[in-house]
């Protein structure tokens, strides 16, 4: 019983192994997709060459993983990025509608 646990387990370590760098390339391509259209081509090539420098490890299906916490950030820097610039035309543009606000005020009340 020991020695069929044995060969089972064995095989499923062999399989697992040989599994690595599909799973690895499956979570990239998974990660990619959740980038904006901009950023998927950059990213792709960066992280696949990380990828291709790692032995065929653990530490490879790992740092695959970590690529979509990488995206969520790349996604959440742009959009604070835009939300900050934003805020900016905003601010520009009730700086230049207050003091016509002002004038306008004046104006009726001078009427």
């Amino acid at each position: 019983m020991e020695l069929i646990a044995s060969i089972l387990v064995a095989v499923i370590v062999v399989e697992l192994y040989v599994w690595l760098p599909k799973i690895s390339e499956w979570l990239l391509e998974f990660a990619v997709r959740q980038l904006r259209a901009e950023d998927q081509e950059r990213c792709l090539e960066e992280w696949k060459a990380q990828l291709d420098d790692l032995p065929n490890t653990i530490v490879r299906l790992v740092h695959a993983l970590s690529f979509t916490a990488a995206a969520r950030q790349i996604n959440a820097d742009f959009c604070e990025d835009k939300l900050d610039e934003l805020n900016q035309r905003l601010n520009n543009l009730l700086e230049i509608q207050s003091p016509q606000s002002g004038e306008y005020r004046n104006h009726q009340t001078n009427a």
